[in-house]
């Protein structure tokens, strides 16, 4: 049996995709994932010009750029979140792995910290085990200046100090953690 296809209805459906924000993102981020990224960019922008509010399709823009190592253009479109809605969890904490990925520490701890004043549940505990990952990088590097801004917006637990100990920190850094270390107290 043979089907014939009505060209003007799948026309109709494509326009009527090209125009849905909902299905220019998701084709975007199909064609993201398959590096793709000038065609990823041209679904991104319909939905913009459809959309120009569209926190969503730059979130999506964001992540594709990070993803594909654009990190300084990946920062331009979280900023841009950002400018709208000051609190956006995604815009905040992609701020901070960038800083991190670009191993710029200090302002990653920082920008960790401005995503925990935001973050619910487990937001929080995520980002809290990111800012550990820094913690851990700072002490590797040996970036002393690193912890002590640790230091001013969290306590260090024992395992910090063991693992300072252990990658050989210096005297310093393992003088910060000491003075640090907050053990938690169970309450019966």
């Amino acid at each position: 049996m043979i089907t014939t296809i009505n060209v003007e209805n799948n026309n109709e459906a494509l326009d009527a995709e090209e125009k849905n924000v909902y299905m220019l993102l998701r084709k975007g981020n199909a064609l993201a994932k398959q590096g793709k990224l000038d065609e990823a960019f041209e679904r991104y922008d319909l939905a913009l010009e459809i959309e120009p509010e569209s926190i969503e399709a730059l979130h999506n823009i964001a992540f594709a750029l990070e993803h594909n190592y654009r990190l300084d253009e990946a920062m331009i479109y979280w900023g841009k979140v950002l400018e709208k809605d000051p609190t956006d969890f995604l815009a905040l904490y992609g701020k901070a792995e960038i800083l991190h990925k670009q191993r710029k520490l200090i302002e990653a701890i920082k920008a960790y910290n401005e995503v925990l004043k935001t973050a619910i549940y487990d937001n929080k505990e995520l980002t809290l085990r990111s800012r550990a990952r820094v913690l851990q990088d700072a002490i590797f590097y040996n970036l002393t200046d690193a912890v002590e801004e640790l230091a001013k917006h969290c306590y260090f637990r024992k395992a910090d100090l063991d693992y300072a100990i252990k990658e050989k920190a210096n005297d310093e850094i393992i003088n910060i953690i000491e003075n640090n270390i907050e053990e938690i107290k169970l309450t019966a």
